[in-house]
């Protein structure tokens, strides 16, 4: 495949690349990193047809044209996985990518222009790879399959490069030409695999957002009901198996339609969510803590038997009355809570209750005892 033909396969495949990225986030309404990756492609379509038109460019000027539209590339690419991936967007990070691409092209472009060693700029593509893997490295969520691949394929870009411009240094200083078309290849392979691995890795971001808002509560950020549900039952599966005792609390926050009445349901949110870190800074490692809907909260306390249940509810209703909850105008607000408890207590190994049966009983029992306890002139517990 001679040199014409290998540039206008490059700038035929980007071209379509961009295009399928721009289309998906047009059609999705997903992150700006779809818009920054369409970018990245359109940018090495357009280098890839400088190099067709433009058949003065040879040698030393080539390979600069080639390494710095593959740097002006991969920092697109690398502000899409910060864009899409790294969850943090405040104006201080923004800012230092900002400088980071300004410069970055800077230096390249004033590299081309004055016919500096296409080594530097290669090197510089080799650092923005190694970048872009970090990035992928430690984006949010859990670390899969696919971003491995990710991370291995910007990792061997940037070994390429460098070990091409040490190679291009010493004792292959003569093939240049050789060099050039192994670029072009070797762009090939890794602009085709990059699009879809960049691709997948969309999809299964926003699939892990739907996971997540089908199982999270978007106020308080705390596990939902369903949520609730799904872990319970594999917790009362291993307590009937392992015949351990188990306790729930069900809370409810006192007065609390009368704060929303009096103050705005936006001042009530800011009381749930202050509500939900108290109860997060008090509640064990191994203790599951769920919003259950409106106002109350549900925890789940493997392996406590009902001693310790009893400790746990009374230091938690204590640490709450005695929290100052401030609402946005900067008035305290008092909070007390009401608690219903329920147990599940050994022996279970004859038990005919299942996992379905036991969590709908537990719950049950919980909120009886909870309507007790408000019941019973609240800020108080209940125990079944």
């Amino acid at each position: 495949m001679d040199d014409v033909a290998i540039n206008f396969m490059i700038a035929l495949i980007t071209m379509v690349l961009s295009g399928a990225f721009i289309l998906t986030w047009f059609v999705e309404k997903a992150s700006l990193s779809l818009a920054l990756w369409s970018a990245a492609m359109l940018s090495m379509a357009i280098i890839a047809m400088a190099n067709s038109f433009l058949p003065k460019l040879i040698g030393q000027e080539q390979m600069n044209l080639l390494k710095s539209g593959l740097t002006i590339h991969l920092l697109l690419v690398f502000l899409g996985v910060h864009q899409g991936f790294s969850g943090r967007q405040d104006k201080r990070s923004k800012n230092f990518l900002l400088y980071t691409f300004g410069g970055l092209v800077g230096v390249s472009a004033l590299a081309f222009m004055h016919q500096a060693s296409a080594v530097f700029i290669g090197l510089i593509a080799a650092m923005i790879s190694v970048l872009v893997a970090h990035q992928i490295y430690k984006s949010d969520g859990r670390f899969s399959i696919l971003r491995a691949a990710a991370l291995v394929l910007f990792a061997i870009n940037a070994c390429f490069f460098m070990v091409l411009e040490s190679l291009l240094g010493g004792v292959l200083s003569e093939m240049r030409g050789a060099a050039t078309l192994a670029v072009k290849y070797w762009l090939l392979i890794f602009l085709i695999t990059e699009a879809f691995l960049l691709m997948m890795l969309t999809v299964e971001r926003l699939f892990a957002d739907l996971h997540y808002q089908a199982m999270f509560d978007e106020l308080t950020k705390l596990p939902n009901r369903r949520y609730l549900e799904d872990h319970a039952r594999r917790l009362f599966a291993r307590a009937l198996r392992s015949d351990s005792p188990f306790a729930v609390l069900l809370l409810d926050i006192d007065h609390f339609k009368s704060i929303n009445d009096r103050y705005g349901h936006e001042q009530g949110d800011g009381i749930l969510r202050e509500f939900s870190a108290v109860c997060q800074r008090m509640v064990r490692s191994a203790d599951f803590l769920a919003r259950y809907g409106g106002e109350e909260f549900v925890i789940l306390l493997p392996d406590t038997d009902r001693t310790d249940a009893l400790l746990v509810s009374e230091r938690l209703r204590q640490e709450v009355a005695n929290h100052r909850f401030v609402l946005e105008d900067g008035k305290p607000q008092k909070i007390t809570i009401s608690v219903g408890l329920s147990f599940v207590q050994p022996p279970l190994a004859d038990s005919e209750e299942t996992e379905e049966t036991l969590l709908a009983s537990i719950l049950r029992q919980a909120d009886a005892s909870l309507y007790r306890a408000k019941e019973g002139g609240r800020d108080r517990i209940e125990a079944a």
